[in-house]
């Protein structure tokens, strides 16, 4: 079950135990957290752009939860009209800002497959099987779910697994 963390006028409908549909958008940032706190473990989901409202940047991924305030985001959205991997902390210290350009075919409408492996002192995240970016994030433990911001997305798997 999907946990609300941060509901700011948005909808979500359950198709099946792990497919969410979002059936309208919000200008403000949607969080929902989604698996167990732990401090090593892979998490991913599969999800597509449904739509976005015309003049914005539509934002989505995957995001851990560390503690009231302190995030790590991981999201695909638009910059200078190309796709990007923004990854951006908040409340961290040090801070953890980087963008990275997405490859020119990359179409987020097309179902893409986001993971992020979480491991001792440093995280990898994965778009479609390829490694984008590694970092070194100190060892803590939190909580990974999604996050949306100006869009509506369309989820059919959702997951997490504990690394021994």
């Amino acid at each position: 079950m999907i946990t609300t963390v941060q509901s700011l006028q948005n909808r979500w409908q359950h198709v099946q135990e792990d497919d969410l549909v979002q059936s309208t958008f919000s200008t403000r940032e949607q969080i929902y957290i989604k698996g167990a706190a732990l401090a090593r473990y892979t998490f991913g989901t599969t999800m597509r752009l449904n739509d976005a409202p015309e003049g914005t940047l539509p934002a989505f991924g995957i995001l851990i939860h560390y503690e009231e305030h302190e995030n790590l985001r991981f999201r695909i959205s638009m910059l200078n009209e190309r796709w990007v991997l923004i990854v951006e902390s908040e409340g961290l210290t040090p801070a953890i800002n980087r963008i990275m350009r997405l490859p020119e075919s990359f179409d987020p409408s097309a179902w893409n497959t986001l993971q992020l492996v979480q491991q001792d002192e440093h995280a990898d995240i994965d778009l479609n099987g390829t490694t984008l970016l590694s970092i070194i994030d100190g060892a803590r433990i939190g909580q990974p779910g999604l996050t949306t911001h100006n869009a509506s997305v369309e989820i059919n798997k959702v997951w997490q697994t504990p690394i021994d």
